[in-house]
């Protein structure tokens, strides 16, 4: 059998960072960057398929303000990587074809699995004999077998693990993706994409490899692992003010718990654990099931951004001021810093687009978001500190700023500076001295919602 199929499993990390081998990353609205920039940092040559632009100066425009936008224009200019303008071209001229198309939802939180349909039906018309498949989306079970793979066969007339390899391998968007301690999902439709896929996934990704005989086993493991961290993150936030209400040093325990427990942390990070969870809650009721926790986490999660904006209402009253005619600032790293995703469903951009929609001045400090779809409701998107902290009523540290701390800590001054005469600050990342910011005369509002004027 010809293609990357043929090939020892042993040869493969050579000839992937020879160029040797052809790869495309196949996706929608710039969610398969990531993909690219991994296989990019290893020297392969990559083509991506977007099946919403086919020019780079279009697909660079739409992954502006995400971590991988320099290093995929400089990969560009290098040529190691392509954008496709021809896309049944560049997937029928590749060996492996990685496709990544996250699941959207509806208003109603029904997924919407059109798109990654109309992406396999794409892929299956170009394809050839020894060629591998490997799907990185995260799906529920079945639908890589029953859906993925049949839309494959029925576009190509070969046959998945005759003709071609499919691999499922489930990528997520960490904040380091190369890390010997990360653990990631293999499954595949026979022992030879097996074979290859690991290969491909550990050369460019590192860490260890989970190999799951079943592909449906495999999906479920997957969907169980994320809702897990999401009742944990939701969980973890009540945490947060149960140790507001006894007096606790949140930080302290933080650092404490994540010392014996790795994956564990009191400081939330907010990513793409809700739809995920969504996903297995939509299975569970398939089938007449409705599991009380998903519900119940998912149902915190919504929560969360009324709680900020009720924060928000309260550090207006102790200053004085209508809350509309305050000027809040918002300081952190949002989840763009690790995906490539525009607005997305977080409490921190709902508190944004709240406090927005109640005429509310609000001004944002995420130098990964910058010229993103904020601004176009009305956000104004900062990448200088100081910028945004200027005339300031509130200032609002996000979740996501736990690693700003030391930014922060030794901005305090210059924020009181630049501020109004007697700004508020509200810290929900638990980064901010009280004693030192109360001297500096904030108002401060920790997470248990108590109020310390200096």
């Amino acid at each position: 059998m010809p293609g990357v199929l043929s090939h020892p499993p042993k040869n493969i990390p050579e000839l992937l960072k020879s160029g040797s081998l052809k790869v495309a990353v196949a996706g929608y609205g710039g969610f398969e960057a990531p993909l690219a920039y991994a296989y990019g940092r290893i020297g392969a040559r990559v083509s991506i398929v977007d099946m919403d632009v086919c020019s780079v100066e279009s697909f660079v425009n739409m992954i502006i303000g995400s971590r991988y936008a320099s290093a995929i224009s400089r990969f560009l200019r290098s040529g190691i990587v392509n954008i496709a303008s021809d896309r049944i071209k560049a997937l029928t001229e590749s060996d492996v074809i990685d496709v990544f198309a996250p699941i959207r939802f509806s208003e109603l939180g029904q997924p919407d699995y059109s798109m990654l349909h109309k992406l396999s039906e794409e892929v299956g018309r170009s394809l050839g004999e020894g060629k591998l498949i490997i799907s990185s989306t995260i799906t529920p079970p079945g639908m890589t077998e029953d859906v993925i793979m049949n839309l494959l066969e029925k576009s190509s007339g070969l046959k998945a693990g005759d003709s071609f390899g499919l691999a499922y391998s489930p990528y997520e968007p960490l904040p380091i993706e190369r890390s010997d301690s990360t653990i990631r999902i293999l499954a595949a439709v026979d022992r030879r994409s097996l074979d290859i896929a690991e290969a491909i996934i550990s050369t460019v990704y590192g860490g260890r490899i989970l190999k799951i005989d079943n592909i449906r086993y495999a999906e479920a493991i997957k969907l169980f692992d994320s809702a897990s961290k999401y009742i944990l993150y939701t969980f973890t936030y009540e945490l947060l003010e149960v140790c507001g209400k006894l007096g606790l040093d949140h930080g302290s325990l933080n650092y404490a718990l994540e010392v014996l427990h790795s994956s564990y942390s009191l400081l939330p990070v907010w990513s793409y654990l809700s739809g995920n969870t969504r996903l297995l809650l939509d299975l569970c009721e398939a089938y007449k099931f409705k599991p009380r926790i998903l519900n119940a986490a998912l149902k915190v999660g919504e929560g969360i951004s009324r709680i900020y904006l009720s924060m928000v209402r309260e550090a207006a009253r102790q200053i004085g001021k209508p809350i509309r005619k305050c000027r809040v600032a918002l300081i952190g790293l949002s989840d763009r810093a690790y995906t490539c995703e525009g607005v997305v469903s977080s409490p921190t951009i709902d508190l944004a687009l709240r406090l927005r929609k109640i005429g509310v001045f609000v001004k944002v400090f995420d130098p990964y978001r910058l010229g993103s779809e904020l601004d176009k409701v009305g956000i104004k998107v900062s990448r200088r500190l100081e910028e945004c902290l200027e005339d300031t009523d509130i200032i609002v540290i996000l979740p996501e700023s736990k690693v700003m701390k030391t930014i922060m800590m030794k901005k305090l001054g210059v924020a009181k500076a630049l501020a109004q005469t007697s700004p508020a600050i509200i810290d929900l990342a638990g980064v901010i001295d009280r004693v030192e910011a109360s001297r500096l005369g904030f108002i401060y509002v920790g997470l248990d919602g108590a109020l310390h004027a200096g």
